[in-house]
């Protein structure tokens, strides 16, 4: 009876100890997936911060033309469209014309004006300017609306066949005087960050200052 007594003992004890191997085993689970929780979230607030970072530089400011075309190397080939409206890419209507900017028209951008009125180089006033999209590509058929100092999209980016993001990074003419496309180091640019229609940046929009 005694050895019975004993062995249960031991049992009962054994069974005790495995639940509370248990308990901590769980409490070590929890408390450890908490924290990766929080680790992962942490990890994102810090891209967050950092991209909000990179784009710090160009939200509501005033760029000299060579922060333009660092613009471009900077987000080259990331989801990011950089849309330049030089003077030269600004007619009395807003339309590409020239034989400088030929060939640019599936690159084409239409900016429209809402609440406001731009001077294009012949002094005439314009309510759309057009400009010339590097990098990511926007999808052709939607302006891109600059409305109380926020330039909208509502569309998204323009695909290839394979259904990957069409880029184009052919930036040879921002340095050619006489080309449209010419971005002189000097020169000055009102930049704005575009935004989607669900309040994502998807690019950056610079408007030559004279064109305002």
């Amino acid at each position: 009876m005694g050895d019975e007594a004993v062995d249960g003992s031991k049992m009962g004890a054994k069974f005790i100890f495995f639940v509370a191997i248990l308990g901590l085993a769980l409490v070590a689970f929890i408390v450890g997936k908490s924290l990766v929780n929080t680790g992962v979230d942490g990890m994102e607030q810090s891209v967050q911060s950092i991209n909000d970072a990179r784009y710090s530089d160009y939200n509501g400011k005033v760029v000299r033309g060579r922060a333009v075309k660092s613009a471009i190397e900077n987000f080259s080939n990331e989801e990011v469209a950089i849309v330049i409206c030089s003077l030269a890419c600004a007619d009395a209507n807003g339309i590409l014309s020239g034989t400088t900017l030929s060939g640019y028209d599936d690159k084409a951008v239409e900016v429209s004006v809402k609440n406001a009125s731009m001077t294009n180089s012949a002094g005439a006033v314009v309510s759309s300017v057009t400009g010339i999209c590097y990098n990511a590509q926007l999808e052709s058929g939607e302006p891109i609306t600059m409305k109380n100092g926020e330039a909208l999209y509502e569309k998204d980016f323009a695909h290839d066949a394979s259904g990957n993001i069409s880029y184009y990074l052919n930036t040879a003419n921002l340095g050619k005087k006489g080309a449209g496309e010419y971005v002189a180091d000097n020169s000055s640019f009102n930049a704005n960050l575009i935004k989607n229609s669900a309040g994502e940046i998807c690019g950056i929009l610079f408007v030559q200052k004279k064109l305002n």
